[in-house]
């Protein structure tokens, strides 16, 4: 699967199984996605890593979330656009 195809699909999945997640482990408990599944877990960041190494995955090939963890979809980085000639709009 392509990097753009993957990271769409195991966006989708996260989606999909968000609520589950949080249900199912405990707060900011590590989850890693792959291939629209879920495919390992544990505790630790660390500890997710190794298992998907064990599995022969490349965790940077891996979507990486924390259960019943929000995290913004986006974020406006002022500093980027007063770079970029732009000022800012803060009303």
């Amino acid at each position: 699967m392509g990097n753009d195809l993957e990271q769409t699909v195991n966006l989708a999945a996260y989606e999909r199984l968000k609520d589950e997640l949080a249900t199912k482990f405990p707060k900011g408990h590590f989850v890693a996605i792959a291939s629209g599944k879920v495919v390992a877990d544990a505790a630790t960041l660390d500890d997710v890593i190794a298992r998907l190494r064990a599995l022969g995955l490349d965790p940077k090939r891996v979507l990486g979330v924390q259960a019943g963890v929000e995290v913004p979809q986006y974020a406006i980085i002022f500093g980027a656009l007063e770079r970029a000639g732009h000022e800012p709009d803060v009303r």
